[in-house]
């Protein structure tokens, strides 16, 4: 059976920005598990689309993600890129194995 993917790059690449935006592109790539030159064009593609705002800040980028920004398609309607964000950022259930992109919100003790 071959290895697939729920998500894009272009989506695995703007969630972890959507929590690290001071991050490089290394610790982008390194997170997503492509190469620094795929993910340095998907952050391309992303700024040009409109999605992100890259802005230098010394030596590194910061990314500001513009959550308004419009998700369209014939499945989902249009939508705002926050909703596509706020679902898949949402807290991993105790004992789940989670992947290089945090949780969003803090972990909550379940009720005795």
């Amino acid at each position: 059976m071959s290895e697939w993917l729920f998500l894009t790059n272009q989506a695995r690449v703007l969630l972890y920005i959507a929590q690290n935006p001071a991050s490089t592109a290394r610790k982008i790539a390194q997170a997503v598990g492509i190469t620094e030159r795929a993910t340095q064009r998907l952050i391309r593609d992303l700024d040009e689309a409109g999605y992100i705002t890259r802005t230098r800040v010394g030596r590194h980028n910061e990314y500001l993600v513009h959550r308004d920004q419009p998700v369209s398609g014939e499945v989902i309607g249009d939508v705002p890129v926050s909703a596509l964000i706020d679902c898949l950022m949402c807290e991993v259930p105790a004992g789940a194995v989670q992947a290089s992109i945090p949780a969003t919100s803090q972990e909550v003790s379940p009720a005795d």
